[in-house]
């Protein structure tokens, strides 16, 4: 992973408007795989003299959160059906229907916290689409990985911001993007990348990422009832890595230096829903 970039103090000075926006979530990673659970004639395919007809695919469960990993022809889940794309796009979010990424409830989050320190933020109604070329977007999770720490390392955007901050008078983009974000035998691991962009000419003003973890019993007991104690999971230690990297960039700095209060720290947030 790219080494981190902190801001100046006169860079940050000037920032007072700032659009949030998540980048594409990679799946979630489920060890050992959930097949075994949903179609329980899985844990026995080792033993068996006929092999199980299965592959590895993108899939969406009852609480419609994008899963890696193995389906059968009789599952019960419904597999993504994407295609390949090369280039590096803004795409809009209602484009993602009912799907849930995380990246986009933790950008929200994102936003507040930042309102909370006095800063003009509001989430973009679009969200930053990886380039996933050739391969697609498959079940391969070293692929998904690639293109995230591809976005992180670079120095510039990607994207052009500069017609948006004509538009709308922003002074930086926040890109928040998932690296590590999987649940191991119980244990929920999350890790959150920013990216402080300058509109302006596309520079890389900072980049930082955290990483937690909590254990929170089975993948199938998270995951049941429409995934409800799964997602806040991921909000409880989304909200705490939020203000860890927002401190890390300096924004916790910035407020003292504007004169505020002390305690006038972050406070934590449930994610709600931009107007």
């Amino acid at each position: 992973m790219a080494p981190s970039i902190q801001p100046s103090v006169q860079q940050l000075a000037h920032i007072q408007n700032i659009l949030v926006i998540p980048v594409e979530a990679p799946p979630l990673q489920i060890i050992p795989d959930p097949i075994e659970e949903r179609l329980p004639v899985y844990r026995h395919e080792q033993n068996m003299t006929i092999s199980v007809p299965m592959h590895e695919a993108i899939y969406k469960n009852p609480g419609n959160v994008l899963i890696a990993g193995h389906v059968s022809e009789d599952d019960i889940v419904v597999e993504l059906d994407e295609q390949a794309h090369a280039s590096t796009r803004l795409e809009p979010r209602a484009a993602l229907g009912d799907q849930w990424m995380p990246t986009s409830i933790l950008a929200e989050a994102m936003v507040s916290e930042l309102r909370a320190l006095n800063i003009n933020a509001r989430l973009s109604q679009h969200y930053f689409r990886l380039p996933v070329p050739g391969y697609g977007h498959d079940a391969y999770l070293f692929h998904w990985h690639t293109a995230v720490s591809d976005w992180y390392a670079q120095d510039s955007s990607q994207l052009d911001y500069r017609q948006v901050a004509n538009d709308s008078g922003i002074d930086a983009v926040l890109e928040i993007g998932l690296g590590t974000y999987r649940i191991f035998e119980g244990q929920v691991s999350l890790q959150v990348l920013v990216r402080l962009i300058d509109p302006h000419d596309n520079r890389l003003l900072a980049r930082t990422q955290k990483a937690d973890f909590r254990v929170a019993g089975s993948a199938q007991a998270l995951l049941e009832n429409d995934s409800h104690k799964f997602k806040q999971v991921i909000n409880v230690i989304g909200n705490r890595l939020i203000r860890q990297v927002l401190s890390r960039i300096g924004f916790s700095s910035k407020l003292k230096s504007a004169g505020e209060s002390s305690h006038s720290t972050f406070v934590l947030h449930s994610a709600k829903r931009s107007s």
